[in-house]
């Protein structure tokens, strides 16, 4: 790809045209928005048409995850950090606002030595984000911040980056290679797709052409997808000599994020890459057993299982996706730290921090309103996800509610939240799942789980 625009490698002292349009919060940051595409009743992006800035608040929830996510690796490095400066790049920053809520909710961030970059190849995006920070600085940051309108690719071939935010229209393929050559031993990479229907197989022509792999369109189709994108990873940082570990992975409305470390020293070196079978034979859920990709237990049918890459399987065969990553989808300590409170914290709006804020927003919105529908954001960005971390140590089932009337004998599908706490009491890892929606996710072997959902639900109609 090139572009005509050299790399604006300071901040730009111009404002845009449309400056200073209306103003915007998102989480506890202030952002000027067009007001041409300044709509915040829409959910969606606001904006894809040449000549517009390009923001969707409907990822608002993924922008919170991100500030709560970099707590909680930045603050390993507060006291550990040295000399060396940490380089953080919102590598497709559009209108800003993910660096710029780094910037204004993570504590760590305030704490160290960090250069943070803003990159978009558009000048009118830059123009808005250099805007923004200038209007609406930080409150407290040791950062250095700079702004560049630059081709992404050649940014990422000019330094290593200790964090990767990789943010596309469409699929993240074409960048994955290039940001994991950037990328430092132990920096995070953090990647969304919204090509969601390769992914979770819509597309299968797309979804192979991409990623090399097959999807089942099923109830799991979407953890299969963040499977898929994790596999792909994997194995581009295999090539490399590299290794990774999942830090966090989740489906959020029209599209799939992964978070990954690069090179964690505790890294298994065995093979991490293999498949999903839909409705799989006992013999296959004996060898997910044998793997340790399944809970231990009798060979009932079941409504799905990993299974190693080296098991032997028919290409032809409709029950089967992958290839795809088939290790723990997140960290345990970073599951730990998405919790309603951290949230809060970090990333809502409340009546101390409003005083100040408001002031700005005067006659233009109600601060009690946005104070409540922060709050809102804040909570449901990170629903159910702590409740997970237990689990992320174990084998562990991921169960659609849904797929359950087909191999038990019950009159529909029973609650994820009351099979969860049922299994709980019984003494098994449990919790009610952020996705697929409704799902719960457990340790619990077949016999447990049968006997937690027949307890809780109607029977089946003779």
């Amino acid at each position: 790809m090139k572009t005509n625009h050299p790399a604006l490698l300071v901040e730009p002292k111009s404002t845009p045209a449309a400056w200073p349009g209306k103003r915007v919060v998102e989480g506890r940051t202030i952002i000027q928005l067009p007001s041409t595409i300044c709509d915040t009743e829409h959910k969606g992006p606001l904006s894809r048409k040449a000549g517009d800035l390009f923001y969707n608040n409907s990822i608002s929830g993924s922008r919170t995850r991100s500030v709560l996510l970099m707590q909680s690796v930045l603050s390993n490095q507060v006291t550990n950090q040295g000399s060396h400066r940490l380089r953080l790049l919102d590598a497709m920053t559009a209108s800003g606002v993910r660096g710029r809520r780094w910037l204004n909710e993570c504590k760590a961030v305030g704490e160290l030595d960090l250069q943070v970059t803003f990159c978009d190849i558009d000048p009118l995006a830059i123009e808005w984000a250099a805007s923004n920070h200038r209007l609406h600085p930080p409150a407290s940051s040791r950062a250095e911040v700079e702004f560049r309108c630059q081709n992404l690719f050649q940014l990422l071939a000019s330094t290593e980056w200790d964090w990767i935010d990789i943010d596309p229209f469409g699929s993240p393929r074409r960048f994955i290679g290039p940001a994991l050559l950037a990328a430092a031993t132990g920096a995070v990479m953090e990647i969304s797709a919204t090509d969601s229907a390769a992914l979770t197989g819509s597309a299968p022509g797309a979804c192979l052409r991409r990623y090399g792999a097959k999807a089942v369109t099923d109830w799991l189709a979407h953890d299969t997808g963040l499977r898929i994108l994790l596999g792909r990873l994997y194995a581009s940082a295999a090539s490399l000599g590299r290794s990774m570990r999942p830090l966090l992975s989740i489906w959020d409305s029209h599209h799939l994020r992964v978070s990954i470390e690069m090179d964690p020293p505790e890294t298994e070196p065995e093979q991490q890459l293999g498949w999903r079978v839909k409705w799989p034979s006992a013999d296959e859920l004996a060898a997910a057993q044998t793997a340790g990709l399944h809970p231990l237990g009798p060979t009932n049918p079941q409504p799905s299982c990993l299974l190693p890459l080296d098991y032997p399987l028919d290409d032809e065969d409709s029950r089967v996706s992958g290839p795809l990553w088939v290790g723990p989808m997140a960290a345990e300590a970073v599951l730990e730290g998405m919790t309603e409170e951290l949230a809060l914290e970090f990333c809502a709006m409340d009546s101390e921090l409003s005083e100040g804020y408001f002031l700005q927003l005067e006659g233009e919105q109600d601060s009690s309103q946005i104070i409540r529908e922060s709050r809102t954001s804040a909570i449901r960005a990170v629903r159910y996800l702590a409740d997970e971390a237990s689990l992320c140590s174990s084998p562990a089932v991921l169960i659609a509610v849904d797929d359950l009337t087909a191999c038990l004998p019950i009159g529909g599908p029973p609650s994820p939240r009351k099979v969860a706490a049922r299994l709980r009491e019984m003494g098994f890892a449990a919790a009610q799942a952020r996705y697929a929606n409704p799902a719960f996710r457990t340790n619990a072997d077949w016999d447990a789980i049968s006997q937690a959902v027949l307890e809780i639900s109607p029977p089946a109609p003779t």
